[in-house]
């Protein structure tokens, strides 16, 4: 399947042999699932792409993305769910303004750059705990001003690689949130 899109109530889980485009079929723009969890998965190694060109909207549920090459975004293709597990080998970059998840976590082999409309917590998704990029780099931006507020209440390890904050209100640190990173970036 090249594009996938779904206006379903309830959980939605594809996998996908090739590439995967969240995109437009029919009159259905994107993937909204009512507050159900939202699993896409593509194939491991190149080729393996996730392009989210329409709204991923999973409510207050879970999107959880494994990806076996690179996952990008387009202009309307924002992210809204409770929590975002972010897996596989590929590289994710999703740095829209209206991006709006709780938690993120993420057990990839690449590097991570996520922005968010407001609030984030690095968390436990799932039996994910915080975010460990395999040695990649991680790039974490929040909504400038009141309200942009970054969480670390579980590990971020960047191994060698860069960790990068970028924090419109307060960051702060829980018990378990230990920054690992060849290099630590604050702005």
């Amino acid at each position: 399947v090249g594009t996938i899109a779904s206006n379903a109530t309830g959980a939605v889980s594809y996998q996908d042999a090739n590439a995967l485009t969240v995109g437009t079929v029919g009159a259905q723009t994107g993937i909204a699932s009512g507050g159900g969890n939202v699993t896409l998965l593509t194939a491991a190694g190149a080729g393996g792409n996730l392009t989210v060109t329409q709204p991923l909207n999973a409510g207050g549920g879970t999107v959880s993305l494994t990806v076996g090459d690179t996952a990008t975004q387009g202009a309307s293709g924002n992210i809204t769910a409770g929590s975002l597990l972010l897996s596989g080998a590929g590289t994710f970059t999703f740095l829209n303004l209206g991006n709006d998840v709780g938690t993120i976590a993420s057990n990839a082999t690449g590097a991570i750059s996520y922005q968010d409309a407001n609030a984030l917590i690095v968390g436990t998704v799932g039996a994910q705990t915080g975010i460990a990029s395999g040695g990649g780099n991680v790039t974490l931006l929040t909504a400038a001003g009141a309200g942009g507020n970054l969480t670390v209440t579980q590990p971020l390890n960047a191994g060698a690689g860069t960790v990068s904050l970028t924090v419109g209100d307060t960051a702060t640190q829980g018990a378990s949130g230990n920054i690992t990173a060849g290099s630590l970036l604050l702005s």
